[in-house]
């Protein structure tokens, strides 16, 4: 073999090489985060692989989420199975799909504040097969996460602290409180000027 054609098989061998070596498969699941009381939604994905089939099983807190709702995306709606702190998600399809989200999960948040909790892909009993039914390799699990923040004020709070606040206002000063009702002070004043121009009449008439 020529130089020549061992340079060209070795370009060839290393431009296939990634596409061969670089075929992956991942499942993942979204993150989010949400008050208590309120909902959140992620996506549940496989990347990398054409997929007709597969099983996924989420594992979470059960004390900080209660899954709501799951409905499917690029293979239909799945089979859902599981109990507190478990979803396994199952469908089964003769074509399959190129990157498929496969389902979205809404959890409703119901831990305190501050309490994430993660969404762990068991390895064990997560699967994807291709359309002829050959299994495929998952090499990577893209755990999720659901993080809880602060719950917003209720009305019944904002109203509180209006009140407070209303409660609150500055009483008058002492200056203020001398000072007395301006009426009062305008009607003295008028009283003291038809006194004091009565006894100028009495003085002018003694001196007359």
């Amino acid at each position: 073999m020529s130089r020549r054609s061992i340079a060209v098989t070795l370009v060839v061998v290393a431009v296939l090489a990634p596409s061969v070596a670089g075929a992956q498969t991942a499942v993942s699941v979204g993150n989010a985060t949400g008050a208590p009381g309120e909902t959140v939604t992620v996506p549940v994905a496989i990347t990398d692989a054409t997929v007709a089939s597969y099983q996924v099983r989420i594992e979470y807190n059960a004390s900080v989420l209660a899954v709501e709702s799951v409905s499917g995306v690029d293979l239909g709606d799945p089979v859902v199975a599981g109990d507190d702190g478990v979803l396994q998600v199952t469908q089964t399809r003769s074509d399959g799909v190129t990157d498929p989200v496969v389902a979205r999960v809404t959890f409703e948040v119901i831990g305190p504040s501050e309490t994430p909790s993660t969404l762990w892909i068991a390895p064990s009993a997560t699967k994807a097969f291709a359309p002829n039914g050959t299994e495929l390799s998952i090499t990577e699990y893209r755990h999720g996460q659901v993080r809880v923040g602060s719950a917003a004020p209720t009305s019944q709070a904002v109203a509180s602290s209006t009140a407070t606040a209303a409660t609150t206002t500055p009483s008058a000063g002492p200056s203020e409180k001398a000072s007395g009702s301006p009426v009062l002070w305008i009607v003295g004043a008028l009283v003291g000027g038809v006194l004091l121009g009565a006894l100028v009449v009495l003085a002018i008439g003694r001196w007359t």
